[in-house]
């Protein structure tokens, strides 16, 4: 099937007016949830790059173009820094136009971090809103390769249903660009910002000089963590976890692993009160219902982010890594749409082909109170990001689908299998039907859980495993 932006036009404009009409309510609604939290609001995305999230682009179908050239003139490789004057032109306001800023760039990524397209860390000497998406200037700013995901959109998508999900405080913008490095055409890019501690990223108001403040935790079987000096990393059963913050002691790191403990225990036993006294439950039903649409593979091994309040709770944050969901890793299901994963008991206790289970939905998932609260916020968003992914789909495709596309005129790589494609998706010759492909799925996926939800006879179904 030949790919054709102007084939997919038609069917987006409806998409994209209703889009365009809905989103200040989203938005606001979105603020009025964080104030209530203990951090308060945070800052709204900025709004700069019609390629960016939820941005409508009015004029111009030209993705912005990324330069970076290495001092030494040497290819980035590795994940050390190399020096780099960067530019970028083609914004769709002058204003985010600039030449000349200097950084440092490296590799990052794990797993793909073998594979020929690399993704990257850009880090400016100085703060910039690259692009105007972010909430305001940061340094740092990454580059994914999407290498092993042909639609090229699905951490994109996640980020546009993680947007519409307002217990969840820190969701990066995200949106795509034309990177050339060292002169040489590197493909489509998907900028995104940094999952880390700042004024417009992830809240977290680190004391250095309190034990009980702010902390940034993330759950990473790839990262061990500092063992001494003082210690970052601990396990739990066969949860190992990194503490993110930059000053730590012992007595921190003893203050952490005691609050993780108390969560681990009170969510193992199901019981109510004390889960809700330790754990902000609103933010863990909207990251299980994100992770269960998109059939995360990595949900229980890597890129989950928690952060643990001053004197409060642990709340779920920063949705990231997506690129093997959404139908995209055999290992779920063979790629197929139907069936509960994520809170899947059997994942745990039962299949361990399944990869890499989330040991907490799965022990919250087997209470009834959770599985209601789930099903009951399932009835207010399921509209809202079924609007959301497959507007985002529609909307990037039918402006900036050839310039994706383009993206395999550089990789040649359709029809081959990268990382953990399913037999399926290898199949797929062209660009066009990697979208399309993606489309399906999703609107599979939110029928099929549209009816397990909905009937009191399945959404239990959780719930009545017994160890």
């Amino acid at each position: 099937m030949k790919h054709s932006v102007f084939g997919a036009l038609a069917r987006a404009s409806a998409i994209l007016l209703v889009a365009a009409l809905t989103l200040p309510l989203a938005l606001s609604g979105c603020a009025e949830r964080r104030a209530e939290k203990e951090d308060g609001p945070r800052a709204e995305p900025a709004t700069g790059n019609p390629s960016a999230l939820f941005e409508p682009a009015m004029k111009g179908d030209v993705l912005p173009t990324l330069t970076v050239t290495t001092d030494n003139g040497l290819p980035v490789r590795t994940t050390s820094d190399k020096a780099v004057t960067v530019s970028l032109s083609g914004a769709y306001y002058d204003e985010y136009d600039f030449t000349d800023l200097h950084g440092v760039i490296k590799c990052r990524g794990n797993s793909t971090l073998r594979l020929e397209k690399k993704s990257f860390r850009l880090k400016f000497d100085k703060k910039i809103n690259l692009l105007g998406q972010g909430g305001g200037k940061a340094k740092s700013w990454v580059l994914l390769a999407e290498h092993g995901d042909e639609s090229l959109l699905r951490n994109h998508v996640a980020f546009a249903m993680g947007h519409r999900l307002d217990a969840i405080d820190f969701v990066t913008s995200s949106s795509f660009v034309r990177l050339i490095l060292n002169g040489e055409d590197m493909g489509v890019y998907h900028l995104t910002e940094q999952h880390q501690a700042g004024k417009y990223r992830i809240q977290v108001d680190e004391d250095p000089d309190e034990t009980d403040t702010d902390y940034l935790v993330e759950w990473d079987a790839w990262q061990k963590g500092d063992v001494i000096n003082p210690p970052t990393g601990f396990t739990l059963g066969n949860k190992e976890f990194v503490i993110r913050n930059e000053t730590m002691n012992m007595d921190k790191f003893m203050f952490v692993l005691k609050t993780f403990t108390a969560v681990d225990k009170a969510v193992k036993s199901g019981d109510r009160e004390k889960i809700g006294e330790l754990i902000d439950l609103p933010s863990f039903v909207d990251m299980y219902l994100l992770h269960e649409i998109t059939m995360n593979v990595d949900v229980g091994w890597s890129s989950f982010f928690l952060v643990k309040k001053a004197g409060g709770k642990l709340y779920c944050d920063c949705p990231w890594d997506f690129d093997l969901a959404l139908g995209n890793d055999p290992r779920v299901y063979d790629g197929e749409p139907e069936g509960l994963y994520v809170g899947d008991p059997e994942t745990l206790f039962g299949r361990d082909e399944l990869g890499n289970p989330n040991e907490w939905f799965i022990y919250l998932m087997m209470q009834e109170w959770f599985v209601d609260m789930v099903a009951d916020r399932w009835n207010e968003v399921k509209d809202d990001l079924r609007e959301a992914a497959i507007g985002e789909i529609d909307r990037i495709d039918s402006v900036f689908g050839e310039q994706m596309a383009a993206n395999f005129d550089v990789w040649p790589i359709l029809g081959t299998r990268v990382l953990q494609e399913p037999a399926k998706i290898v199949r797929l010759t062209s660009y066009g039907e990697h979208v399309e492909y993606l489309r399906d799925w999703l609107e599979r996926r939110f029928d099929w859980l549209d009816g397990y939800f909905s009937d009191p006879e399945t959404r239990y179904k959780s719930t009545e495993w017994k160890e």
